[in-house]
């Protein structure tokens, strides 16, 4: 039987800053379980130095798909998937850094014929000791104790490639994509080995904004589409965070603020989505999550 393939999308918006050495990691993959068949760089409205970069990576695997405007990640995923000739598709952030083994660890988890979809294990790379910085890990390290036990999707997913897309009134790509194989009668995965490496963000405010979309995001899934993500579980999360909990001075105060940041993103999130009626189709970039190292 003929080993599997690998599409990988990459969306882009103004990503001049990482998109080169992401794409040279994305080629120095390690893979034994699937080839990499093509790397499609989907480039929303970008006026940096974004498309130049990517067309000027001397590898044939590399496609540049330019959006003229930017309409919103959901519609340069369903560019991407239209292009994909893959049997696993890998949707892969473009702000994120990769190790060797990433995509290895994620797409060995498809030798079990009923996962459709897996997920890989974000770090940010922020200094934990800095409130912003705590805020970041926190949020990740509940990600990660929660996936353990209920599989949650983000940053760098990968799928098996079915020809599905995602309806354009949804403003969230994974998630949406995590109902659907859910549906269909596949498994969720995770793989805690697939590391990658992200950045959260730097300021109060951006950390508030960044939550705001994702609470309001996640509302639209769960009232139009009745799905709900683990991460939106207060009983899952209740019970990560305890075993998540350090009880040091510094981290309980630290803590202390980012439970009332993030119930107040909870808020606003929920303003958002009943009131102003804004589901974050396309979204202000946070500028300060582009600094990853």
């Amino acid at each position: 039987m003929a080993k599997p393939n690998i599409s990988v999308i990459m969306c882009a918006y103004n990503e001049e800053k990482n998109i080169e050495k992401l794409l040279l990691q994305v080629l120095d993959q390690k893979l034994s379980y699937a080839p990499i068949k093509e790397i499609l760089v989907v480039s929303s409205g970008s006026t940096d130095g974004t498309d130049a970069i990517v067309t000027k990576i001397p590898d044939k695997k590399i496609s540049l798909l330019r959006e003229p405007k930017r309409l919103g990640k959901v519609s340069a995923v369903n560019l991407g998937l239209s292009h994909a000739k893959g049997d696993l598709i890998i949707l892969c952030s473009a702000d994120v850094q990769l190790e060797r083994f990433t995509f290895q660890k994620l797409v060995e988890k498809f030798n079990d014929s009923k996962i459709g979809m897996v997920g890989a294990h974000p770090i940010p790379t922020n200094n934990p000791e800095s409130f912003s910085g705590f805020c970041s890990h926190l949020v990740w390290s509940l990600h990660h104790e929660i996936a353990l036990h209920y599989p949650k999707c983000g940053e760098v997913v990968a799928f098996r490639n079915f020809g599905y897309s995602i309806p354009n009134n949804s403003p969230i790509d994974e998630a949406y994509l995590e109902h659907h194989y859910v549906a269909e009668g596949y498994r969720l995965a995770y793989a805690p080995e697939a590391i990658v490496h992200n950045h959260g963000p730097e300021s109060i405010t951006d950390f508030l904004r960044q939550r705001r979309r994702i609470h309001s995001q996640h509302l639209f899934l769960k009232n139009k589409m009745k799905y709900m993500v683990s991460t939106s579980n207060p009983r899952i999360v209740f019970s990560a965070f305890f075993k998540t909990l350090k009880f040091d001075p510094i981290s309980l105060l630290f803590t202390f603020g980012a439970v009332k940041l993030e119930i107040l993103s909870m808020l606003l999130g929920a303003y958002d989505f009943y009131i102003k009626k804004n589901y974050h189709t396309t979204w202000e970039m946070v500028e300060t999550t582009k600094a990853v190292k």
